[in-house]
This record gives C-alpha cells, sequence and structure tokens, in this order.
C-alpha cells in the first residue's frame, strides 16, 4: 500500500510549532508521500499563515478558526468579523480547530468558550464548510452546544472516548465524522480502542496531529510528522481485522467528501 493514497486530515505544519527545523524541507518531503494535508491554524495570525502556505503548497491545505484555548483575551464580534473575511476572500476547507477544552483552560472561560463556538458553527453553515471539532473533557458540554446546530457537518478531531459518548454523537441529527491519530497506539488507549470498532467505516478518518502524538512504533520520534500516518493506518488495519486496499479507499472516500475535496 503505497503512502500516497492516504490523506493526514490534521496537523499543524507552522512554524511557531517547528522552531527547530526546516519547515518547508518537512513540507516538501511530507507532501511527497502523502495525498493531502489539511493544515490546521488555531487564531487569526496562524490562520493568515495556513492560508499563505496553501498557496506556496497547494496540497497542503488551510483550515482555519479559533481554538478555545485562544478565546480568553480576544472580542469576540470583531475576531469574527475577520475570521469570515478570510473565508470570503480564500479557498478555505474548514473551520477549525474549534471546541472546548476544560483541560487546559479553567471553567470560567466555558461561558466565551461556548460563545465562540456557536458563532463559528454559525459561520459554518453560512458558508456552507464543514466544522472540525476540538474536544478536551468537554464532549458534554460540546454536545449542548452542537443541538443548536443541526445543520453543522463536522468532524469530531483526535476523538478519545467511549461507546456511550460515541452513541450520543451519532445519535445528533448532524453529519458527524470522527478523526483516530496517534492515541490509539498507545498502551493507555483503552476506552478509545473499545470505541473505534462501533465508528461506522463510512465517518471514520486519520489524522496526526503533528507535531504531537506520534504513533507506536514511532512514537519516540519527535516531532511528529504527516508520514506517521500511516502507522495509525496500519493499526487499523490490524485492529478493524479489514484488508488494505479497502480501508484506503474508504478513508480517502471520507476524507474528500468531509472536505466537500471534489467540489
Amino acid at each position: 500500500m503505497e503512502n500516497k493514497k492516504l490523506i493526514d486530515t490534521h496537523a499543524h505544519l507552522l512554524k511557531e510549532v517547528y522552531e527547530e527545523f526546516d519547515l518547508n524541507q518537512i513540507i516538501k518531503e511530507n507532501l511527497d508521500k502523502i495525498e493531502y494535508i489539511f493544515n490546521i491554524s488555531w487564531n487569526l495570525e496562524t490562520s493568515k499563515k495556513v492560508i499563505a502556505l496553501n498557496k506556496e503548497f497547494p496540497k497542503l491545505l488551510p483550515v482555519i478558526g479559533i481554538h478555545p484555548n485562544d478565546v480568553e483575551e480576544i472580542e469576540v464580534e470583531s475576531t469574527i468579523k475577520e475570521l469570515e473575511k478570510l473565508i470570503i476572500e480564500n479557498k478555505i476547507y474548514a473551520i477549525g480547530e474549534i471546541g472546548i477544552d476544560l483541560y487546559r483552560s479553567e471553567e470560567g472561560t466555558l461561558k466565551k468558550q461556548k460563545l465562540f463556538l456557536g458563532k463559528q458553527l454559525e459561520l459554518g453553515i453560512k458558508h456552507n464548510l464543514p466544522i472540525v471539532l476540538h474536544i478536551r473533557d468537554a464532549y458534554e458540554e460540546v454536545i449542548e452546544v452542537l443541538v443548536k446546530y443541526p445543520e453543522a457537518k463536522l468532524l469530531v478531531h483526535s476523538w478519545n472516548s467511549n461507546v456511550e459518548t460515541l452513541e450520543k454523537f451519532l445519535n445528533l441529527p448532524n453529519e458527524v465524522y470522527f478523526g483516530i491519530n496517534g492515541i490509539v497506539t498507545f498502551k493507555n488507549a483503552k476506552e478509545l480502542n473499545s470505541s473505534i470498532k462501533s465508528i461506522p467505516l463510512d465517518k471514520l478518518v486519520i489524522e496526526t496531529d503533528s507535531p504531537w502524538l506520534t504513533p507506536s512504533p514511532n512514537r519516540s520520534i519527535k516531532p511528529n510528522q504527516p508520514i506517521y500516518v500511516k502507522n495509525v493506518f496500519e493499526y487499523l488495519v490490524l485492529n478493524l481485522e479489514i484488508d488494505e486496499n479497502e480501508l484506503s479507499k474508504i478513508l480517502l472516500k471520507n476524507s474528500k467528501e468531509f472536505f466537500n475535496l471534489e467540489s
């Protein structure tokens, strides 16, 4: 199975997180081996940077949005207006990663995180863009917001929960996809591994979250890079007991359909 048939649906190929490395060289080497890489921003500054990188590397596809850990110090309406301006003026493939994080952000920011999430969900619906969700220690809180936006097309980035929580997402009226990354290969990922077989195959995509979460057996290698999405793929082939060519076709189809890549 050639790596060229794989898509990394979630990476952060930006100088801010590859400070000690030649970012352009990393991008070139990975795009030579991976079909497409979705380059995910986390604030307005990095949103502009992933757009600029796409102009230089057409298969490094921009996803823009305000991460929940970045909402506390910024004003809502002006930020949303600037984000919408970027959407109108550029080819954007999704809004993300957005959501709620109660692991790194304090409970006191929850109201503002929910407000930003709702505003960005509205942008996605308005501009017919799918949504890439960041959820950490906040699955119930995110669902409370999502029920108000049934039209939003969703990808739960870095899916890492149990079958019970999975069922809650599958029961939403939304079209929901699930991104599996290197966490699934970690020895302590018991809940995640209990749920992956319950994810509908037509709603499954893979990712790296580079430069973090390098999958086993390359876990000691830093930084993570999109090419290591192959390790996630190989793990799923083995644990879902599916032919690698069949899974490759399914994942390609799902990724392209979620991001409207063929349109």
